[in-house]
């Protein structure tokens, strides 16, 4: 599923953070929305074809981690 899809898809809301790893495997922050209503209004276009691999809740809010692999 791509990061278009799941945010075209569903309604993801509150406080999110989109990061991905590099090959190091440090984290790359590439979105962290604080108390969104949709996180469709706040995706830049460039992160769209992203691969979704793993959703999970953390302390900080919803943690949404993608790949640029298919």
């Amino acid at each position: 599923m791509t990061l278009y899809e799941l945010v075209n898809q569903t309604t993801v809301q509150g406080d999110v953070r989109v990061s991905k790893f590099d090959e190091e495997a440090n984290e790359i922050i590439l979105l962290n929305a604080q108390g969104t209503d949709d996180l469709a209004d706040e995706l830049p276009e460039e992160y769209e074809d992203l691969t979704v691999k793993y959703i999970f809740n953390g302390e900080d809010g919803t943690h949404i981690e993608v790949s640029d692999e298919d």
